[in-house]
């Protein structure tokens, strides 16, 4: 009798058993053939007392651009030189010069550093591991006088390079009728006529 219902469970259940066999078979062997690709977040580190907020690289036709955003966490105001940032992306052996803005940051106040790479080009989605030097002096509570001495912080980045789309800037054409007059309370229409930048526009 066991037997029986044995048998009887088997004929019941025996194409759900197949269609599960087949799907755990289809799922191996994808894995198996295209491999488990993951990708480690875009992270950046630089010191306590520079948080870094957020590292980017983007890639163009003609080079590549990477942008560090840290705030001055130091405690006091500080100033860059004019090549406040020398970053090196692995494994390439040359390192790049860039300008952090503002040129002189409160406590508290948040950089951007830009560093042009021209002629370097990543291929998009590639994982890029990075070396940087920031470079700075001190200043006093008004900012209004800074100190000589040149003091350096390494950070470390890890990023995805994605594509910048450069586009044209928008153009403005002169104002016409010229010297335009409104009384109060009329009602009129503007209308515009843009060229140039990226459609379409907001």
């Amino acid at each position: 009798m066991k037997s029986q219902s044995a048998i009887e469970f088997l004929m019941t259940y025996a194409w759900s058993f197949i269609i599960l066999a087949i799907a755990i078979a289809i799922v191996f062997i994808f894995l198996v053939s295209k491999g488990v690709t993951t990708y480690a977040p875009s992270s950046c580190y630089i010191a306590p007392s520079f948080p870094c907020v957020e590292a980017k690289v983007v890639t163009n036709a003609s080079g590549s651009t990477a942008i560090i955003l840290f705030s001055n966490q130091l405690g006091t105001p500080i100033a860059f030189p004019g090549n406040g940032i020398s970053f090196k992306p692995t494994p390439y052996s040359q390192s790049y010069n860039g300008q952090c803005v503002p040129a002189k940051a409160g406590n508290g106040a948040y950089i951007t550093c830009n560093i042009t790479m021209k002629g370097l080009r990543f291929s998009p989605g590639t994982e890029l591991n990075t070396n940087f030097v920031i470079k700075y002096f001190i200043c006093n509570a008004n900012e209004s006088a800074c100190g000589t001495f040149q003091y350096n912080t390494s950070g470390t980045a890890t990023v995805m390079v994605t594509t910048a789309i450069v586009s044209p800037p928008l153009s403005l054409s002169p104002i016409t009728p010229n010297n335009p007059a409104i009384d109060e309370g009329q009602s009129i229409s503007l209308t515009a006529s843009v060229s140039g930048g990226t459609q379409p526009y907001h």
